[in-house]
């Protein structure tokens, strides 16, 4: 019973989640469009702001979709890591815009969480035998 609760409890740590936002104060009954952002590969610490306004905060993902964008040209940050990014789009009410993201492999941080889960699979196994 232990092996199976340290077992979730490691590959829970770290994962990366896709993330599902809509912009604020957006005007009913006006057309808005969906805005998707794909990086190569999970990025901690992720910002992003459309028109200004910041809709997603520090998240650790690999997949945003933000839905709700006020149709025509937006103008998007995008901080992911050590990389930042602007870029106006245009948005249409019709289908999703999806901007695919080249992304570095990750921060230091992330090379410690990887040998820390490590030593956390080895000393398992020790236990274990």
């Amino acid at each position: 019973m232990r092996f199976l609760l340290a077992v979730l409890l490691v590959g829970l740590v770290g994962c990366a989640h896709d993330v599902r936002t809509q912009v604020p104060g957006t005007i009913p009954g006006e057309p808005t469009g969906v805005v998707v952002l794909v990086f190569t590969n999970a990025q901690p610490d992720v910002y992003v702001a459309i028109n200004g306004v910041l809709v997603v905060d520090g998240a650790h993902t690999q997949r945003v979709r933000i839905e709700g964008v006020a149709t025509g040209y937006a103008d998007v940050a995008i901080a992911a890591g050590p990389v930042e990014k602007q870029q106006r789009i245009w948005v249409d009410s019709d289908r999703e815009t999806v901007l695919p993201m080249a992304a570095p492999g990750g921060s230091a941080l992330d090379g410690l969480k990887s040998m820390a889960m490590s030593l956390a699979a080895i000393a398992i196994y020790a236990w274990i035998r």
